[in-house]
């Protein structure tokens, strides 16, 4: 059999995918968004792979949509044919989102591929990648819908779908290295959006239900492009690799642009930066796993703010993190570190969405740097509580064609935000205090206080090795009845790493978390 060519790819040609193609404009100089598309393809059963749309985008008209290869009518059928045949006859659950990394020297391409199947029971394992969401399903919601809308979903088709980023080999590592590529941040990203796309789906008949899905994706991809030129221009990482002329501190923040050497600003009661205020905003910030967004009225504040607590996060938390912004929308939830200035930062805890806390894998952290506030939302097993019966709640609206901003009327962010206060002596968190004193008595030369730093962090890191692997006993004590769930108290967790403070326990918590994504999942507290 004779071997398909690549069609002549001149700018005369038009392609047949263009009734099926979007254009989406960023405003950016940057070539990374160049020769980048998305592929959304399916598996039918009569006809095989089939492209269902195309997304290109167009950085300031730089983007070669006038016919460059990458983008080619061959490659395009290529992909979808090659990735979904590729996956047709793998073992999957139902609802299992599975993820595929392709280099292909031949044509100069390298393929991020989303595989997912039609099916709204998809999620049952929504946030897969940290093991979160495992028992949600659908019987709540169906009994919500009328008849109609019920027998629509119940005789839907499974099929095998793929939701592809393309882009030239060549930006290989542009990609990687400096974007969420390689994060489970990034999987959080198309995690979402295809639990949203699947339910526009299935919202409308067949003949309508493509136009709102797409609409849907169209958005998401847009924010994707605006979210990676947010972090190629705001960067914590980019930003202190270029002003930091010493390759062998080139990652490293200055202290000196820190609350941390501000000895006159974090002494007195009646400055705007104290000590307490310090100690919470570094204290909640390790326990809501690193998530925080601080708010000011000045960029100098909060972008201080945000070196300061930038020291206590490895290197490639803090890849995803940003300095401050002065538009609300912009703000990501899957971003980690990042900042708002507004003349009213004491009004973002209302104009937030839930929504946009409950994107996010982990607890959120809120600090107003102006008035001197931190408010984080429910930790550990209550935040994965609390966020299963949002995401049931968001599914139920979206599936009676209601609009979401019905939901942030219904559940406000604020009906999910707690405010810190150290009141009590048990609240203390006596870890990160002594953390605090310790490090003033070391000089800011030759980076002793970030070593300092570092070294108490990898202690930290140990007390949470110590907790997991208790933890890993109990759970091995239970590997033979059928339900899986340990119950564990507190204060005897609080024991075997020595420690006093309830806040404290949750920053070793939240730090056992990092090393155990799913330890939460059996794990019941009792006091």
């Amino acid at each position: 059999m004779e071997k398909e060519k690549d069609p002549d790819i001149s700018p005369k040609n038009s392609s047949k995918f263009d009734a099926i193609t979007t254009e989406i404009i960023i405003d950016s100089e940057e070539e990374q968004f160049c020769d980048v598309s998305f592929l959304l393809s399916i598996f039918d059963n009569i006809v095989g792979p089939k492209i269902m749309h195309i997304w290109k985008y167009d950085a300031c008209g730089k983007n070669s949509l006038r016919g460059n290869s990458h983008l080619s009518d061959y490659l395009l059928k290529y992909i979808a044919i090659h990735t979904l045949n590729g996956e047709l006859y793998q073992d999957k659950l139902m609802g299992q989102i599975k993820y595929r990394i392709y280099f292909i020297k031949e044509v100069n391409c390298a393929i991020f591929s989303v595989f997912f199947d039609a099916q709204t029971a998809d999620i049952n394992d929504f946030g897969s990648s940290c093991n979160i969401m495992k028992n949600i399903d659908l019987k709540c919601l169906k009994d919500n819908l009328n008849n109609k809308n019920c027998k629509k979903i119940q005789n839907f088709q499974t099929q095998n779908n793929c939701l592809s980023l393309i882009f030239p080999l060549d930006k290989k590592d542009s990609f990687f290295n400096k974007t969420l590529l390689n994060t489970n941040v990034f999987l959080n990203f198309f995690e979402n959006i295809i639990l949203e796309f699947k339910v526009y789906a299935h919202i409308r008949p067949k003949i309508g239900k493509v136009s709102s899905a797409i609409e849907y994706l169209t958005t998401s991809i847009k924010h994707f492009g605006e979210m990676i030129q947010n972090l190629n221009r705001n960067g914590i990482f980019k930003t202190i690799t270029s002003f930091n002329v010493d390759k062998e501190n080139e990652n490293m923040i200055p202290i000196d642009e820190t609350f941390l050497n501000d000895a006159y600003l974090t002494s007195s009661t009646n400055s705007l930066i104290t000590n307490e205020f310090v100690l919470k905003s570094v204290t909640s910030h390790l326990i809501t796993n690193y998530n925080t967004i601080i708010v000011g009225k000045t960029s100098a504040l909060v972008n201080k703010m945000i070196n300061t607590l930038a020291i206590f996060m490895p290197k490639e938390k803090i890849r995803l993190s940003c300095y401050a912004i002065q538009d609300t929308g912009l703000l990501c939830p899957y971003f980690l570190l990042q900042g708002l200035v507004t003349e009213y930062p004491e009004k973002l805890t209302s104009i937030l969405e839930a929504d946009f806390l409950f994107k996010r894998n982990h607890p959120t952290t809120i600090i107003d740097i102006s008035n001197k506030t931190v408010c984080r939302t429910s930790i550990g097993k209550e935040f994965i509580h609390i966020k299963e019966q949002f995401i049931r709640e968001k599914i139920k609206i979206l599936y009676n064609n209601m609009s979401l901003s019905q939901l942030n009327v219904l559940y406000p962010a604020n009906k999910y935000l707690n405010w810190i206060s150290y009141s009590t002596n048990e609240n203390q968190p006596k870890l990160i205090e002594k953390l605090l004193q310790e490090l003033e008595l070391f000089d800011i030369e030759f980076g002793i206080k970030q070593s300092f730093i570092e070294k108490k962090l990898l202690d930290l890191n140990l007390m949470a090795l110590s907790l997991i692997e208790y933890i890993n006993s109990k759970l091995l004590e239970t590997s033979h009845k059928t339900n899986k769930s340990i119950k564990i108290s507190s204060k005897k967790l609080s024991q075997i790493i020595d420690i006093s403070s309830d806040e404290d326990l949750n920053v070793i918590l939240a730090f056992a978390n990092n090393l155990k994504p799913d330890l939460f999942r059996n794990l019941n507290f009792s006091n």
